[in-house]
């Protein structure tokens, strides 16, 4: 038990650290700022040339509203302090800190006339931490006036040791005192990480420290966690300490420990430290604010004395600056009633009387049968459980009877022997398993008793018994194994993860029985096939590399063959498929391909009968293939580009049209506004890369289609795929600017294109030409979280932004307005979570934005200028997956995933 709390303490501990780490990643982009000194007499602007803080930078100094000084200056302060005599120190990196980043860390001054002075300059070196940005980089910049000194934090750069130095200047002249590291000069230093606060006592050459604390209780896996508080001399050596070793454990509700463990990262402990002498600090499990008094006496052995003089009831801040707001609210949104107009269906008519579509977990007994789960729409289960033959004949469909609990969503299904299926429910986290077995000749499910492991794959033995792939999500790690059970479910042996053993798993990814009776495990990270006996004793390693001779991609998927062989899935490989004989050679290798070229977006892998042919599905049909990866039968309907069945996606052009592209076929429908059939957009079999995910649609002026073809290959732009506006195939086209993200937008009122990049706003002309470009936003700081932007028939745009985790203070999703020109106009703050991806429309005078909650649908209408105008509330069955302003502004259409289309008459707005 020790050892696993030691575990877990080294865990966090590491962790901690490495999130400082990240979050230096993350702050990649160096927003405008402005600090001001302690009387607020003086403010300092700081407006980056770069969005990652590399080279010169703006600057403007402010006396009581009054430019002093502005200019260029020749680094970028990443943080920065000013004093009240007008002068500014700070830090930052020549070529910016991101993660491959070189130059030099700069420490640099800026006298109250604005004249630099660079105090050192280091040479940056890679850090020994993965995906960290080099050292040295600096935590925190504390200025200490009384003391004329400026303190920069910078991370230690060795991860056994994590010992951050303090490099101190003076502030009046830039020289460097020294560079000593106080939880060096400290006892028990293994137990506290970092400092999270750090506050020069006013009226004494001593300085506060609050240190987050961290240590492993003799009985719990769940260290403590609490404060240390230090002061610290003008040589940061402690002259007091106070220990509160658990003021963060709540060891009842590990939840609410993480909230009130962040809630203490973010806010910190010292509450107050500005009047002299004095400092007031918080302690939690009292719920207190106590305040110290801090005076020097020559009787102590340190020469100072500190004593509490109050304590007082702890009452948490209404709210707190930069925190994540509290839910949003839509019932405070008035209510809108709109007239419906009616519906329009877009997809063909139903499938034949066929069960085989939509299909999951493909798997084939030993008698050759291919069985299936498929989405039931009875109220007695969420599945269906088909059986077929090899020609397709109806053997069983069969309702599954529903978990057991809520938190066993997951269901795999394993052939045994003959008749019987072996039916795994599984959750996520530490949630118990539970299996039943079903007699298929029968009907009977029945369950297994005490079993309770989870399994993310599992193979049946020849005994009955069955093999899993088991991955347990606990709080701080996974825990992979393999173990083989017997057919009442008593587990017989396990093979555990461990990386530096050999006859251990490591990554483990899929789990297959071959016929000789090997037990091969698919490891993804190394790509090995790991072997063991059925007695679960390790016998070799096959590494893919050395046996195919070339590098897999992303090894996802094992099955066996009839002859011990295996056949490996690497999805996204070239090829993807790989057949493997029982010593590790190649026996076949083949891309699934339809008879007229066009890949086949593989599903579950290929598996092989037991009289050797190869089956897959694309989760529309089940495919048969010959060894050259040729579809020569299909089970199920056959995909026609005439027909639209699964919509990816759907778009309202300008002309009201109505754009839906077919998930299998990527074939795109176009009708009028009525749902009348116009005609289809046909794209040729090379089109069609199950690797590309054709994910945005733009519609012109003048009806051209262009569709995107994103592979994810970060090397080169995006393409996208351009019919005219009568459906015929013009060609792919690609715009060199942004080979991350680019999200086409057609402009109204001529040819241009907006052109949304992962971090930058393009406009280009017809042939691609860059006509403007921006990172910014409307209120200066840099364009960062983009989703995705909507055009206006006036030419504007509106971008949506949802930053991610890593930036600093908490930034709501927003709407950004561009003029037809690129130039920012103005940003408006959007519900947070109330998008998923751009489910949002703008046109230019009405912007409508899908909310989605548990209780319920709605779209929010807006004004550009960011008057809300009021919620409508969808009352459609299913989900709604996109809402339109129709053109002309009189109509809202709302889409579904089921291809229908709601009309609603949008009301007047003055």
């Amino acid at each position: 038990m020790k050892s696993i709390a030691r575990f877990f303490l080294l865990y966090i501990c590491f962790t901690a650290f490495a999130a400082h780490c990240l979050a230096q990643r993350g702050r990649a982009d160096l927003d405008p700022k402005t600090v001001k000194s302690a009387s607020g007499e003086y403010e300092l602007s700081i407006r980056p040339g770069m969005r990652t803080g590399a080279g010169p930078a703006d600057y403007e100094l402010k006396k009581n509203g009054v430019v002093v000084w502005s200019g260029r200056r020749s680094f970028t302060f990443w943080d920065a302090v000013v004093d009240d005599l007008g002068r500014a120190g700070g830090y930052a990196y020549s070529d910016g800190n991101e993660q491959f980043s070189s130059g030099d860390f700069i420490v640099a001054f800026l006298d109250s006339k604005g004249e630099e002075r660079i105090a050192s300059r280091t040479k940056r070196e890679s850090s020994l931490i993965e995906h960290a940005t080099p050292d040295p980089k600096a935590r925190k910049l504390v200025l200490d006036a009384g003391n004329d000194r400026l303190i920069v934090v910078v991370v230690g750069s060795t991860i056994d040791r994590n010992l951050d130095a303090w490099w101190i200047y003076k502030l009046s002249n830039g020289v460097e005192i020294g560079r000593p590291s106080p939880r060096g000069r400290m006892q028990d230093n293994d137990k506290v990480i970092f400092e999270n606060d750090i506050r020069p006592v006013r009226g004494t050459p001593l300085t506060l420290i609050h240190w987050m604390r961290y240590e492993s209780g003799e009985q719990s896996i769940q260290p403590n966690c609490g404060a240390r508080f230090t002061l610290v001399d003008l040589e940061c050596r402690p002259v007091w300490t106070l220990e509160l070793p658990e003021d963060y454990t709540i060891p009842s509700d590990e939840k609410e420990a993480d909230r009130l463990y962040e809630e203490m990262r973010t806010n910190g402990a010292i509450l107050k430290c500005s009047d002299p002498g004095m400092f007031e600090l918080r302690h939690v499990k009292p719920s207190k604010r106590v305040q110290y008094r801090v005076e020097p006496d020559a009787s102590a052995p340190s020469g100072w004395f500190v004593k509490e003089v109050s304590a007082s009831e702890y009452i948490k801040p209404a709210s707190t600056a930069g925190s994540r707001p509290a839910a949003f609210d839509i019932t405070t949104i008035p209510e809108l009633k709109l007239q419906h107009l009616g519906s329009v269906s877009l997809r063909d008519a139903p499938r034949g009387a066929s069960p085989i579509h939509d299909i999951i977990d493909l798997r084939i007994d030993g008698r050759g049968r291919l069985g299936f789960l498929q989405r039931s729409d009875s109220e007695a289960g969420n599945w269906k459980y088909i059986i077929v033959s090899d020609s397709g004949e109806l053997y069983k469909s069969v309702e599954v009877p529903p978990p057991p609990s809520d938190d066993q969503s997951k269901l795999l299904v394993v052939p045994l022997d003959g008749e019987r299926r072996l039916f795994m429910y599984s959750g996520y986290g530490e949630n118990p398993g539970s299996a039943r077995r079903f007699d298929a000749d029968k009907g009977i499910f029945t369950n297994i008793v005490g079993f309770t492991a989870t399994a993310d794959a599992a193979k049946g033995t020849p005994d009955g018994g069955f093999v899993i792939l088991s991955r347990v999500h606990h709080k701080y790690t996974i825990d992979d194994s393999v173990a083989r059970f017997d057919k009442n479910g008593i587990q017989l042996w396990r093979v555990g993860e461990n990386s530096e053993n050999e006859e251990k798993l490591f990554a483990p990814e899929d789990v297959t029985i071959t016929s000789n009776g090997d037990v091969v495990v698919l490891e993804n990270i190394r790509n090995d096939l790991k072997i063991h006996g059925l007695d679960g004793k390790y016998k070799k390693t096959i590494k893919l590399r050395e046996s195919w001779g070339w590098n897999p991609n992303y090894p996802s998927r094992v099955d066996a063959d009839a002859n011990g062989g295996v056949v490996v899935y690497d999805f996204h490989g070239d090829p993807p498929i790989v057949h493997m004989s029982a010593d590790g050679g190649v026996l076949a290798k083949f891309t699934p391909r339809f008879a007229d070229g066009t890949a086949v977006d593989i599903y579950d892998g290929v598996q092989v009968s037991p009289d050797g042919r190869y089956w897959t599905t694309d989760r529309h049909s089940i495919l048969q293939l010959d060894e050259k990866g040729v579809v020569t039968k299909i089970l199920g309907e056959k995909p026609e580009v005439s027909r639209l069945r699964e919509i990816a996606r759907v778009e309202a052009g300008p002309n009201g049209n109505i754009y839906a592209l077919d998930a299998r076929t990527r074939a795109v429908h176009v009708f009028d506004k009525t749902g009348k059939p116009l005609f289809v957009c046909k794209p040729l079999p090379v089109d069609v890369d199950p690797k590309s995910d054709l994910n945005i649609m733009t519609i012109s002026d003048s009806g051209e289609i262009y569709i995107s073809r994103t592979d994810f290959d970060f090397d080169k732009p995006p393409e996208y795929l351009h019919f005219s506006a009568a459906g015929e195939r013009i060609g792919v086209e690609t715009a060199v600017l942004d080979t991350v993200s680019q999200n086409w937008v057609c402009q109204p009122g001529g040819k241009n294109k907006w052109v949304v990049g992962f971090k930058e706003l393009f406009l280009v002309n017809e042939k691609g030409g860059l006509v403007y470009s921006t990172q910014e936003r409307p209120d200066g700081n840099w364009i960062k979280g983009i989703f995705h932007g909507r055009a206006g028939r006036d030419g504007s745009l509106a971008l949506l932004t949802v930053p991610g985790p890593f930036r600093g203070p908490y930034e709501a999703p927003a709407m950004h307005i561009y003029n037809s020109k690129g130039e920012p106009i103005r940003s408006i703050l959007v519900p947070a979570a109330s998008t998923i991806s751009d489910d949002f429309d703008y046109d230019g005078k009405r912007i409508a934005v899908l909310w989605r909650s548990k209780t319920e649908k709605a779209v929010i209408l807006y004004q550009p200028d960011g008057k809300c105008l009021g919620r409508f509330r969808v009352n459609i069955e299913g989900d709604a997956a996109r809402c339109f302003l129709a053109p002309g502004g009189s109509e809202l259409w709302i889409s579904t995933y089921e291809g229908r289309i709601e009309r609603y008459q949008m009301p007047e707005f003055r």
